[in-house]
């Protein structure tokens, strides 16, 4: 059934507030309430006061469709086919009763968070994403995890029939719910609100929640689990939950110690999913756009298979690491063979047995190249230090970093950092 956001149907019984004058006259109606002034024009539902409330007390900018967060990461078109068909199936399984949750889980730069996005607009496009919820600690209120769960309820308010009302009621009862504990979040806004429902949709509706190890808290990490995970099972919702984040000990420890009535499902992006062949088909992709745009009379065979393979054998199985490389390869202000070369003939040197080792040789050859070093790493340092700076566009401004951070070192230099930059910290 389409999650398509349209108000409550007006059945049984309502109450109309019709004003003349300076009397009221209340008809008979359903429990929705609605005020009309004389000319026939809607003001108010009951209701409304509540979803305003709760909308002041969400993340906005942790929305999968959210501006703060664009352009944001996506899978490569035909690639992480098999990972997103397995979540789809679990997704779509109502016949063998899947479980509600699902744990996808790899190490840092293995794609998860390109793996959620990618579902999130595919099921948001079909009109069966009810919410979403990225985690980023970059992010200014991108960690906090008191928004979690007012954020989800207000999204399932948007796009689930009949729950905006019901939501909405629950929050002007209790205006003080978003500052109470998170169980009692969870329930108020979702669990009782749901069971309310007259007629429950025969899909599960899907809801993200990526970047969960990002949340400010590990105690908060582990009990988002808890409640999720026994909450949904007790009181038996028609709803599925995609948790994706790095296996921190912690987590998998919430994880392996639920009750044993709670089940949940693991996928794991590892080798499995033979990530060396989708990340052979992102850079010759790329690469060749790159050949198309900058290099008009370079030879076609440019970049070389052997090239590409090496730079496959590098990644790891890690698509940060190629995406980093299209970034530093197709940097305006250099010739992208030159580029190119440079990181092979990083490869070339043997950085050592971590599978994160070509990376950070990449990074620190982007640092060191800049003839600025001091000034790139007293701007890195500042990132480090006031985090809410790459949430706002105007804090990464030449004036204002020479101001914050005493730089006195001129527009020209601090431009340059920039450049340098960019590949680190977008990354």
């Amino acid at each position: 059934m389409p999650l398509v956001p349209q108000e409550p149907p007006v059945t049984t019984s309502y109450r109309l507030h019709i004003q003349s004058g300076g009397t009221f006259h209340q008809v008979a109606g359903n429990h929705n309430e609605y005020k009309y002034n004389v000319a026939g024009n809607f003001v108010q539902s009951r209701g409304e006061n509540g979803i305003s409330l709760l909308q002041r007390n969400i993340s906005g900018d942790s929305l999968h469709n959210s501006e703060q967060r664009f352009p944001p990461p996506l899978c490569h078109p035909d690639t992480r086919i098999a990972v997103q068909n397995i979540i789809q199936d679990w997704v779509e399984d109502i016949d063998n009763q899947a479980p509600n949750v699902m744990w996808l889980y790899g190490p840092a730069g293995a794609g998860k968070s390109a793996v959620a996005q990618s579902m999130a607009e595919n099921w948001a496009a079909n009109n069966r994403l009810a919410a979403s919820f990225f985690f980023a600690r970059w992010r200014a209120g991108g960690s906090l995890g008191e928004s979690l769960f007012p954020t989800i309820a207000y999204q399932l308010a948007l796009h689930i029939p009949g729950l905006r009302h019901l939501i909405g009621l629950a929050v002007e009862e209790d205006p003080a719910i978003c500052d109470k504990t998170l169980d009692e979040q969870f329930y108020t806004l979702i669990v009782n609100p749901i069971s309310l429902l007259p007629t429950k949709s025969s899909w599960p509706y899907l809801i993200i929640i990526d970047g969960l190890d990002e949340c400010d808290s590990k105690p908060m990490q582990s009990r988002i689990i808890s409640i999720i995970s026994q909450e949904l099972v007790y009181n038996n919702l028609p709803m599925r939950f995609l948790i994706c984040s790095r296996p921190e000990p912690h987590i998998r420890e919430s994880f392996d110690s639920l009750p044993d009535y709670v089940h949940f499902r693991r996928l794991i992006l590892d080798e499995t999913f033979n990530p060396g062949r989708d990340i052979l088909r992102y850079l010759r992709d790329r690469l060749t756009d790159i050949r198309r745009r900058r290099l008009p009379r370079q030879d076609v065979l440019w970049p070389s298979e052997r090239d590409l393979e090496r730079l496959v054998h590098c990644a790891s199985g890690q698509f940060i690491y190629v995406a980093i490389v299209v970034k530093f390869v197709d940097d305006e202000y250099c010739h992208p063979v030159d580029q190119l070369s440079a990181v092979l003939d990083l490869s070339a040197t043997g950085a050592g047995q971590s599978p994160f080792s070509e990376l950070d040789t990449l990074y620190s050859h982007i640092l060191s190249a800049n003839p600025n070093i001091s000034i790139v790493m007293q701007i890195l340092g500042g990132y480090f230090a006031i985090p809410e700076m790459l949430a706002h566009p105007e804090r990464q401004s030449v004036g204002f970093l020479d101001e914050i951070l005493g730089l006195r070192s001129g527009s020209t230099t601090i431009q340059s950092a920039f450049i340098t930059l960019r590949y680190t910290i977008s990354s």
